[in-house]
């Protein structure tokens, strides 16, 4: 999301305009509506629970699955959210995947700059740089864009 002279990137632009066009049509389900990594209670490799539904709402699916990526990738990088989208589908096979709300979400959680968020650290994160996150968040929505008409 970088910019040049307080000017928008032209990635941004586009992003931007993306989301202000309407949504893909999808099925209403339940959400979680803040499903990320450290909500996700584990034991022997296996989920047994999701905590913390204190924004739980109806709405795509896909905005829990993207709220989950970019969590994933400003954490761990773009190989573990490709990681968990693949194993959602797979758990999931009625989920249609759609890089709208992705790109929403980035530009959700991270405009104007991705932080680090401190109860990652509890998850085992190390304090991970403004400028790897910034990269990360750069790298993705400049990929999401390139990709989202295909």
């Amino acid at each position: 999301m970088k910019s040049h002279r307080g000017l928008l990137c032209h990635t941004c632009e586009k992003a931007i305009e993306i989301i202000l066009n309407a949504p893909p049509k999808s099925k209403s389900v339940f959400l979680h509506r803040d499903y990320h990594p450290l909500n996700i209670l584990w034991q022997q490799s296996k989920i047994t629970g999701v905590v913390d539904w204190t924004n739980s709402c109806q709405g795509p699916a896909g905005v829990d699955v993207a709220h989950c990526r970019t969590n994933l990738i400003q954490m761990l990088g773009s190989e573990h959210a490709d990681q968990f989208l693949k194993a959602y589908q797979a758990a999931s096979p009625s989920f249609i995947y759609h890089p709208y709300w992705d790109i929403s979400s980035v530009l959700d959680m991270c405009w104007p700059k991705p932080e680090f968020y401190k109860p990652w650290q509890d998850f085992g994160i190390s304090m991970i740089e403004d400028k790897t996150l910034q990269t990360r968040i750069d790298d993705y929505l400049n990929y999401l864009v390139k990709h989202y008409e295909e």
